[in-house]
């Protein structure tokens, strides 16, 4: 089927999209995109941008214009939102068997999983196409049945999303993924039809969830979007027991990385700047953007996003910590090659914590 999402334009007036060739992320301006980039600002109280002192305000940025553009209105509402476009076409799907999506969060709308993965997505394909939307916000999305909501406690800290058009090729391939990372999912729909095509996925959605029972505890995956740009998928089950970004990115991409994390958890939890292998590991301390002079410390920050020093043009955006706690959490991120993304979020490290 094609995807559709309804557009509220002004106050009154409703436009209808379709969305040609499947499921898709979907742009500010509603249009088929093959990955986008939403940065979710914290509270700026000092800000005199009411949107921005409540919390709402976010940037953007997708493969039509790769640079961080400020939105003018508010991560909550239905205008100009791409995160909001995008699961409109989940929200305004009929019941049927044409499509399968999966909402999954470690902590969901209504509760809180230790026993998961510490990941947040949302996955969704229709027979033509669809998306895989990684982000950082708990107890977000709703369930379909409740429909679109930013919840109110969402609006404090940073939070990233990172949505990407696949092919239904990668479901299998994604599928494989969520083995290791061992999602909390709370809402879904998994149609006959598609258990027998991708059964890799229905290990996950068709019953009893699975989960990785043997060595390797940690798994890498090649997928390419719609749009034939590759896309690097980095899981870990709770068994790796160690760090995501130390033992697995890091090494696996040859190159030293800053990673930006929840780090509130004080110095028996925060893991510090680790300079004690190959490739080194540093904290980010203060994300600060040269476009809208926005600058915040990373106390007031919820995203998890990784950037290569200065080698390989790596970004990474994904949902997991650098804490001690997260050594026994599953766990992912989701790495890409992209000269002028990488800039972008490189240029966002107002700070960070060196070597000891």
């Amino acid at each position: 089927m094609a995807g559709r999402r309804i557009l509220l334009a002004g106050l009154i007036l409703w436009e209808t999209l379709i969305v040609a060739d499947g499921m898709k992320c979907l742009s500010e301006a509603g249009k088929a995109v093959d990955w986008y980039i939403v940065y979710k600002l914290p509270i700026l109280r000092k800000s005199i941008n009411p949107v921005m002192s409540q919390g709402l305000g976010f940037y953007y940025m997708d493969a039509d214009s790769p640079s961080w553009k400020l939105s003018k209105v508010g991560i909550d509402g239905n205008v100009t939102n791409p995160v909001y476009n995008t699961l409109q076409q989940i929200y305004s799907s009929p019941k049927d068997d044409s499509y399968m999506y999966m909402m999954y969060n470690d902590q969901t709308p209504s509760s809180q999983s230790l026993n998961h993965g510490h990941t947040k997505g949302v996955v969704s394909f229709d027979i033509e196409g669809g998306f895989w939307l990684v982000h950082s916000t708990p107890r977000f999305p709703p369930n379909k049945t409740a429909g679109w909501a930013w919840p109110n406690s969402a609006m404090d800290y940073g939070q990233t999303f990172l949505c990407v058009s696949y092919p239904t090729a990668m479901i299998d391939k994604i599928g494989e993924q969520f083995l290791y990372t061992y999602p909390k999912i709370y809402d879904k729909v998994f149609p006959a039809s598609f258990a027998a095509k991708w059964p890799a996925m229905n290990k996950i959605l068709g019953g009893t969830q699975s989960h990785v029972n043997q060595l390797p505890w940690y798994h890498t995956m090649t997928l390419m979007s719609t749009a034939g740009h590759q896309f690097v998928s980095y899981a870990k089950f709770g068994k790796f027991m160690a760090d995501l970004y130390d033992n697995l990115v890091a090494i696996d991409l040859h190159g030293d990385i800053m990673v930006e994390s929840w780090q509130k958890g004080g110095e028996k939890e925060n893991l510090p700047t680790n300079c004690s292998v190959t490739y080194k590991v540093y904290n980010v301390q203060n994300v600060t953007f040269p476009v809208g002079g926005v600058s915040f410390l990373e106390t007031k920050d919820h995203s998890k996003w990784a950037v290569s020093v200065n080698k390989g043009g790596w970004t990474c955006i994904g949902g997991i910590n650098r804490q001690r706690s997260q050594f026994h959490r599953a766990g992912g991120t989701v790495c890409f090659q992209h000269k002028q993304v990488w800039k972008s979020f490189r240029a966002l490290v107002g700070k960070y914590a060196p070597c000891p």
